[in-house]
């Protein structure tokens, strides 16, 4: 990488998690929780994701 964060952490950052695709993740958890499809299957991935961030 030439610009940005992985310009200058290098290798350091493989692995974690992209900090706007955890908050992504965390919006479309809440609006899926909040919705009215509450058990939908389709859930898991966003979970997934944000097990990945922690």
């Amino acid at each position: 990488a030439r610009r940005g964060r992985a310009a200058y952490l290098g290798d350091r950052v493989v692995g974690t998690p992209d900090p706007g695709a955890v908050a992504m993740a965390m919006l479309l958890r809440a609006a899926v929780v909040t919705g009215d499809e509450a058990d939908d299957p389709s859930a898991s991935a966003v979970e997934e994701l944000l097990a990945a961030g922690r």
